[in-house]
This record gives structure tokens, sequence and C-alpha cells, in this order.
């Protein structure tokens, strides 16, 4: 099925123009980009051809290596809070020369759909801008780097597809991705993903609109330091965050009572377990690898949440690497 996408261009650097989730019917939205200079459009926002094409063609680009990730967190109005993670090798990212080879810029985009072409989260494009010293151009080629995006979207089965563009020597990179996202009901006990990372930062104020970016995972005045591939070394404490739904509320305290157990593995063998409890929904503490003398390999981390009111438990679980 064709479908056509509506063109919404940026604002500035660091911005992300996204609009409120479309939930319609059965028909299809026949949606187009702006009248004005249909040519000049063409060549001044390739990246909105790339994704059309990808939409009706099943035409990917992979000009720049990239890797994606998408987490599920809490619901707000029935929606899903599904941050978009996305990684790329600095050495990988073009510098242009007209401040000395140390400005690259760089443009995510994308669009969310249902299997049958209804758009979720209209085009969304996000301009990136790095200008560097050569110190930190050095150092930025010999890392990667990574940025999140914030959507929200309603529970249900749709196609993201998402690409990224470099401004300097035109290189795109576009990929669609099956995303599953699960409805965190108050009604029943569940578990967010969980997220490891290297440090928590904390900011001033309290930030999380569909309209930021990140180079982090942010929940208000936190963020997490996330490493993408979760891999840590033995010495690093790692924090870890996850949010717990559905939960009973004790009559006396009129807060959660819930029971948590902490249990790693490595290819389905007991290493260390653990049990806390708490008395709120969003648990964010240290994990200090070293504490369990875990030598180079894959392991999982799983927590088993047991509601101590209603006496529902419910699962989930993370893999990490030790290095």
């Amino acid at each position: 099925m064709k479908q056509n996408l509506t063109f919404i261009p940026g604002v500035g650097v660091a911005l992300l123009m996204l609009f409120s989730p479309i939930v319609g019917g059965e028909e299809e939205l026949g949606l187009t980009p702006p009248l004005a200079t249909e040519q000049e459009q063409k060549i001044q926002y390739p990246e909105f051809n790339a994704l059309q094409q990808l939409i009706d063609e099943g035409k990917a680009r992979s000009e720049i290596p990239l890797k994606f990730k998408v987490n599920y967190f809490y619901t707000k109005d029935n929606l899903t809070y599904a941050p978009l993670m996305f990684e790329v090798q600095g050495g990988d990212i073009s510098f242009g020369k007209d401040n000395g080879g140390n400005e690259a810029r760089l443009k995510a985009f994308g669009t969310i759909c249902s299997p049958k072409g209804q758009v979720v989260v209209p085009y969304f494009y996000l301009p990136i801008q790095l200008i560097l010293t050569n110190p930190e151009l050095e150092r930025f080629r010999q890392g990667a780097s990574l940025w999140s995006v914030s959507l929200f979207i309603p529970p249900g089965e749709y196609h993201l597809y998402f690409g990224l563009r470099n401004e300097e020597d035109g290189r795109v990179t576009t990929v669609m991705q099956p995303l599953v996202v699960p409805d965190f009901s108050q009604d029943m006990l569940s578990v967010s993903d969980i997220v490891l990372a290297e440090e928590l930062v904390r900011k001033p104020g309290s930030v999380l609109e569909a309209t930021a970016i990140y180079d982090c995972l942010s929940f208000g005045n936190i963020a997490y330091q996330i490493n993408f591939d979760n891999r840590f070394q033995t010495e690093d404490q790692v924090e870890f965050v996850f949010m717990v739904f559905g939960t009973g509320v004790d009559p006396q305290t009129q807060k959660p009572s819930l029971k948590v157990d902490y249990i790693i593995k490595q290819e389905g063998a007991l290493i260390s377990q653990f049990p806390l409890q708490y008395q709120m929904a969003t648990v964010s503490q240290p994990l200090p690898l070293k504490l369990f003398n875990l030598k180079p390999g894959s392991y999982t981390f799983e927590i088993v949440i047991t509601d101590l009111i209603t006496q529902a438990t419910t699962t989930k679980a993370a893999s990490f690497i030790i290095i």
C-alpha cells in the first residue's frame, strides 16, 4: 500500500518536531508534503524521499553503520513512552571543512505506521549539529555517539521506519523494524524494560517531553548514561532502573509494597540471587558487579517482582556482557 508522508520541517538544532499520535479508523491517511517548491524539497530534503522509498518500495539504504533500539516504559494518557536510541561510531561521521574540518551536520528522521498503513506518529526529523575542537574531534572519532529520541505511542503492533543522513557527504541509512508496544495497564501487575546504565546524572529542572533529544536516556530530571550493548567491566558499578505498574496499595501507607528478587545467571546457571523490598513503583539503584566476582562472558540479569498486597507476580530480564 502506498503511503504518503507529511513533511514537518525542524526548527533548530537539538529539537525534534514530533506531533501527537494520530489514532483513526480503518481509512488510510493520505498525507502529502507542502505544495511549495516541490523540486526544492527533493534537493533540500533527500532524507524525506529516502524514507518514502523505503515505505513504498521496501528499499533500505545502509551507507552509514548504525545501531538502534527501542525500549518501553510507562504509560501517559494511554501512550507508552518509547525512547528510540541510536548509536554511530565517530569514525563513520564525515566532518566538513567550513570550520577547519570540525563541523558535522546529521539528520535523524522517521515515522511509525500500523501494519495497515495508518500513520501513528507523523514524519519527524531531528537535526544534530556537532562543532568540535581538534582534541575533541580526535576523541570523538575514537568512540561512539548515542542519541535518544522521545516517542509516545499507543499500545499495539507497528512498523518503525527510521533513518539517518549525513548532510556533509549525503550518505543515508534507512531501516524498518516491527514494533510491539506493550500496554502497561493499571489493572494488572506489569514491569517496564530494565535499563542498565554506566552512570546516573541529575539534571536541573524536570524535562520529559516529545520535543527533546538526549545523548542519554532521560526520565524527568534524571538521566542515565547507557552503554548501548550492555558491555561492562567487573569494576563497573552499574545503575539499573525499571518501573512497575498495576500495583496494589497498602491501606495504611497508601504506597505499593513490592518484593523484588534479583537473579544473575550465566547460560541458565544461577550465579547470585538476593531479595529487596520497596514502597515505590520506580526502582533505581546501583548494581556493584565486582561484588559477584563475574568473569568475562554473557549474563542475564533477571527480576522477579511480587506485589505483597495482591500477591501477583511478574518477571523481566536483561542481558549484559562482562569484558
